[in-house]
């Protein structure tokens, strides 16, 4: 396989996606899956994944191909925001692109993986990697070929993102890492579906952690406590804990192992989500171990009132819901107050200040084996009821005028605790947190 300078090459045509086009293709298949769409509202459809064979492609950025003969990007083959949030070495509008490319030539054949484009250990899990999964569904015998090649990102030649890569038994002579600075212009293109990060595809989710699971072999991992998914060792701000030696004696206190992941090997990584009883850790990528858990296993996210807001924490929560795992989230004060012009990651970012009472009350009550009910919600009186209804059905501390009207609702205006506790479940942050309380519908007023 020669990889060679190439000569000026200008393309310009539509842009389409995959799905619509694959069975103008050679070596077409297709495979239906449930998918959920989570922004900019929880939506199921059934998307069609597809996998084709195409001549004579360019590799250009964040690893969209473009079909030079029928002149057709294939957009949707990379992040759906990609060009929102990285430059772009072509211009595109209005259903169009054009572009001046030297590629470098690649003769022979080729499979396009791609990713991590920005190191993310999530994405590269339930985006990028899983086109290998799909790929053996669909086109087993491509993995027989000596002759193919597997195109890659750099880094997914480094832990953690290389031990996932080798679960498909790939040699490493196959595996080709492209400069993300330069287009590749390759001989025959096997492309397969890039999977939305603005989705999920539950089916898939579950089949890639069986698989990863039976790799590593993680079937009969030890139980222990659990584990606090720690971002201290990260550049402030970072959705650090900025009290965080004021939580330390609580994460003791529930025999949780601090663990800072980023340097830790992908299996050691697995191994310790799937033994651990509990899960707790800041909104971030190292949450993507959830995938190793077993299923039941309680998790508790500590969130901003930003990111309840902007509904960013469901990526994770409905990832919790696919794989059977009990989420909850804590909406916990911030540090800092970027400018109105500040960029979103400037918002997200903020560090937590995180009151330890509240989280030893969290932690108690996320591995309580009874689960929430109306019974044990109702049971104190005036501002203790109030607190406790924050708490267990909203994931933070009552304020000091969220505390004033529910005590005028049970004590100016007579209404019940029942009305009380139904009243908070259709609040937003009740409605994100989506608390189920047992016995409320025919609980009586103790």
């Amino acid at each position: 396989m020669r990889h060679e300078p190439g000569a000026l090459l200008r393309s310009e045509g539509e842009i389409v996606r995959d799905d619509a086009v694959f069975r103008d293709y050679a070596e077409m298949r297709s495979l239906p899956m449930r998918a959920l769409r989570l922004w900019p509202a929880r939506e199921w459809s059934i998307d069609t994944l597809v996998s084709f064979a195409v001549d004579d492609v360019l590799l250009t950025n964040w690893f969209i191909p473009v079909d030079l003969a029928r002149r057709r990007m294939f957009f949707n083959q990379t992040y759906a925001q990609a060009a929102r949030d990285f430059p772009m070495r072509f211009r595109f509008g209005d259903g169009r692109y054009a572009l001046e490319s030297q590629p470098v030539a690649c003769s022979g054949r080729y499979v396009v993986v791609g990713g991590p484009v920005d190191g993310a250990w999530y994405h590269w899990l339930f985006n990028w990697c899983p086109r290998l999964l799909l790929l053996r569904v669909l086109h087993p015998e491509l993995f027989d070929r000596p002759d193919l090649r597997f195109v890659v990102h750099p880094l997914a030649l480094r832990e953690p993102f290389r031990s996932v890569l080798d679960t498909f038994g790939i040699a490493a002579d196959r595996l080709f890492a492209v400069d993300p600075a330069k287009d590749y212009r390759l001989e025959t293109a096997h492309l397969v579906s890039f999977l939305d990060e603005e989705k999920l595809f539950p089916d898939l989710i579950r089949s890639f952690r069986t698989h990863l699971v039976r790799a590593w072999g993680l079937e009969e991992v030890p139980r222990h406590g659990g584990v606090f998914a720690s971002r201290q060792a990260l550049a402030a701000p970072k959705r650090r804990i900025a009290n965080f030696s004021e939580i330390e004696p609580v994460l003791a206190q529930a025999s949780l192992t601090v663990a800072s992941l980023g340097d830790m090997p992908a299996v050691e990584q697995a191994r310790l989500f799937r033994g651990a009883e509990l899960v707790v850790g800041a909104h971030g990528s190292d949450l993507s171990n959830l995938l190793f858990c077993r299923p039941g296993t309680p998790v508790v996210v500590i969130e901003s009132q930003y990111s309840i807001d902007m509904s960013l924490h469901v990526g994770l929560k409905y990832l919790c819901e696919a794989l059977g795992l009990t989420y909850e989230f804590l909406i916990t004060p911030v540090i800092g107050q970027p400018g109105p012009e500040a960029p979103a990651s400037r918002w997200i970012d903020r560090d937590y200040r995180v009151d330890p009472g509240f989280l030893a009350d969290a932690l108690r009550h996320a591995t309580a084996r009874d689960g929430l009910t109306y019974a044990a919600l109702s049971r104190g009186e005036g501002e203790a009821f109030v607190e406790t209804c924050y708490r267990r059905l909203l994931g933070k501390q009552a304020d000091a005028a969220g505390m004033a009207h529910y005590l005028h609702r049970l004590y100016g205006e007579g209404a019940s605790k029942r009305d009380v506790i139904a009243e908070l479940l259709r609040t937003p942050d009740g409605v994100a947190r989506g608390a189920v309380v047992r016995g409320l519908e025919d609980g009586a007023e103790p």
